[in-house]
């Protein structure tokens, strides 16, 4: 039986193909008898040649039996490529209150590190779990006992350095707790309480979630898990129970019941009928993976001998939250005796000294947690003093041409060179070899890694990867073996602050009002474009005509209300262009929409006498979009029509006042009023 089963990470001294594979349990459970690997131990296993095969290189190795520790057990970063095992000491008569971790390095495992936490009590039982921030900087302890701590943690010493937050559960039994991916948040279950919780540890104040109970009305709220996508799930369902869900929590870095968007029924395994797929209080205890660093590096292969290109990806965090280096936080050190130097960019080009070996050494700082990272990199440069032999092999470079672009001030135009079409033709040759290069062949600047067939470059304006001008140069170096082939071609890129500005008008409907009532139209333009950085933008609305001789509104607004009437008033009923022009600096767009304004007139005096005046009831630009509906006094209604069409029979209607409905059919708008109808002449 155990609360957090087992944790799996890579092993330092070889991340790819081996791992370690850390179990912990407490007792047996359900009356069993306790064997003899009953505790914390941890195993070393390597990946086997066919997929799917492992094989054991070391293990079971103990690092603790049941009696000294409890069930909870997590991993974290030790900042230095290295993981941390941590649990916390076991309950019980004469076991103090501490906090144990190991540290799993290249070397393998080092001496148990202890913290005391004061002020815990979880003398009453083993059950108990602990998690660790996925910045590294904070530990959760959560326990049968009802106790909530949150502590300070040191990944560099697997230390806790003090209580940050603590809370106590009113119905106790404590279960399974999970950080928000910022760290801000701590989420934990309640058994006895059957009971999901969020604890904002900034404004130090803790709410029981809506709905942040079982999804099938069984009592058992279990363990969490923050999930690759940054949402996180919760057990909360008792086995063989369907249907089956798991709990999600959509938004954890919300604070607030609605804000963090928590569904117990986010997540289908099972509707039935059968027991299976199915999850109880265990779910699986996703270890932190070490962001690591793929240096790479382009040793010259024009003219300049030792002379060497480097550039770096960033393999970010588990998750989909973004991790971005912080701009201009490289640090290089080239092996030369010269230590770290700041300000090279992502793409140093460095000559070295002498060809040779050189053990390159690059941090970074992710903008997430604001860790540092560091890789090394053994490369070789030659000297070039022995000129290669003579090519026998028909190498032959090509670039598909491309296109200028332009850029404006803001946005970066993405540029696809292709060298696909390029021949390698020795078929026992090593691996054939691209290299880009931009402006000259020696890769002073060259802007790509060694080996790819094709490339994609985003020129931004005003600065940025490349200032805007040329012709640029596009080199392309082929190579096979020792025998190279170049091409090049030609490209210009062309800065254009006011590429990007995009004038917009959201559409709207015809308008049709009548002799006294104004109709407002709402015109806006809140989708427009503005690139850059320029003078603040602007807005003019112009009626009827793209030269502003008949402008109603000013500048600067970006959203127009107007008022239309029938018969006068603001405007007349037509057709209209609306021109909505926008500015900024020097740049201008515009755009124009469409409007009908149509009015109509409710005649409310009616003599069918066949003098051809008001003798019917004819309601003028009506078209068909009107349903009429008319009442006598007595509030019968007398005659109704869809779409009506000028056509009331009112040689049968006797002379009095009569109440009429008028139903817009496109904007559902009513007009009602009255009509008198006198048979006689007057």
């Amino acid at each position: 039986s155990s609360t957090n089963s087992s944790v799996c990470f890579p092993d330092p001294a070889d991340p790819f193909n081996q791992f370690y594979l850390v179990s912990a349990n407490e007792d047996l459970g359900g009356g069993g008898v306790q064997g003899a690997t009953v505790g914390i131990y941890y195993y070393l296993i390597k990946k086997g040649a066919v997929s799917g095969t492992i094989s054991v290189l070391s293990g079971p190795n103990l690092l603790a039996t049941n009696t000294e520790v409890s069930e909870a057990l997590c991993s974290g970063s030790d900042g230095n490529g290295g993981y941390w095992v941590v649990a916390h000491q076991g309950g019980g008569a004469g076991n103090g209150n501490q906090i144990w971790s190991w540290n799993f390095t290249k070397t393998g495992v080092g001496t148990k590190q202890i913290s005391s936490v004061a002020g815990t009590d979880n003398s009453t039982s083993y059950q108990n779990s602990l998690k660790i921030s996925k910045c590294q900087n904070r530990l959760a302890a959560v326990f049968w006992t009802g106790k909530v701590e949150v502590y300070n943690w040191n990944p560099n010493t697997g230390m806790v350095t003090g209580l940050f937050r603590s809370y106590t559960i009113p119905p106790g039994k404590g279960y399974g707790c999970e950080f928000s991916p910022d760290g801000n948040i701590l989420y934990f279950t309640s058994l006895s309480g059957n009971q999901l919780y969020q604890f904002d540890l900034i404004g130090n104040s803790v709410i029981a979630l809506t709905g942040g109970t079982s999804s099938n009305s069984i009592t058992e709220m279990g363990t969490l898990q923050l999930g690759p996508d940054d949402k996180i799930y919760v057990t909360n369902v008792n086995n063989f129970v369907n249907p089956t869900y798991i709990g999600v929590v959509n938004s954890p870095n919300n604070v607030g019941d609605a804000a963090c968007s928590y569904n117990r029924q986010g997540f289908l395994l099972n509707n039935g009928p059968g027991f299976y797929p199915n999850i109880y209080r265990g779910i699986a205890n996703e270890s932190f993976i070490n962001p690591t660093l793929d240096l790479d590096t382009i040793t010259s292969v024009v003219s300049a001998c030792a002379k060497a290109t480097l550039s770096y990806k960033f393999l970010r965090y588990y998750g989909r939250t973004a991790v971005g280096i912080v701009p201009n936080s490289e640090q290089w050190n080239f092996g030369e005796g010269a230590g770290f130097v700041s300000g090279l960019g992502s793409n140093p080009i460095h000559t070295f000294a002498s060809g040779g070996t050189y053990t390159v050494t690059l941090k970074v700082t992710d903008a997430t947690c604001n860790s540092v990272w560091t890789m090394s990199k053994l490369i070789t440069v030659t000297t070039c003093t022995t000129p290669p032999p003579t090519c026998t092999y028909n190498l032959q470079a090509k670039i598909k041409p491309v296109a200028d672009t332009t850029v404006d001030d803001t946005n970066p135009t993405v540029v696809n060179f292709d060298g696909s079409t390029s021949v390698f033709d020795a078929a026992g040759a090593e691996p054939h070899k691209f290299y880009w290069m931009n402006g000259s062949a020696d890769t002073t600047t060259a802007f790509s890694k060694n080996s790819t067939s094709s490339l994609s470059f985003a020129f931004n304006g005003a600065g940025g990867n490349l200032p805007q001008g040329g012709p640029y140069k596009i080199y392309l170096v082929i190579k096979q073996g020792r025998c190279l082939d170049t091409v090049i071609v030609g490209f210009n890129v062309i800065h254009d602050a006011c590429a990007g500005i995009k004038a917009k008008i959201v559409a709207v409907n015809e308008v049709v009002v009548d002799v006294e009532n104004p109709v407002t139209v709402d015109f806006s333009a809140l989708t427009s474009v503005f690139p850059g950085s320029l003078s603040p933008k602007q807005y003019y609305w112009i009626l009827g005509s793209a030269d502003t001789s008949a402008a109603y509104s000013k500048d600067s607004v970006s959203a127009l209300t107007f008022s239309y009437k029938g018969r006068g008033g603001h405007n007349p009923n037509g057709s209209y262009d609306i021109f909505l022009v926008i500015k900024r600096g020097n740049c201008m767009d515009t755009v124009s929409s469409h409007l009908n304004v149509d009015y109509f007139f409710i005649p409310n005096l009616l003599t069918p006498n066949g003098d051809a005046f008001n003798d019917q009831f004819d309601i003028t630009n009506i078209g068909n979009r009107f349903d009429l509906e008319v009442y006598n006094r007595w509030g019968e209604r007398i005659f109704m029509e869809k779409g009506y069409t000028n056509n009331w029979d009112l040689s049968k209607v006797h002379d009095g006042i009569y109440y009429y409905l008028l139903t817009d059919g496109l904007s559902d708008k009513k007009y009602k009023g009255w009509v008198h109808v006198i048979h006689a002449s007057l």
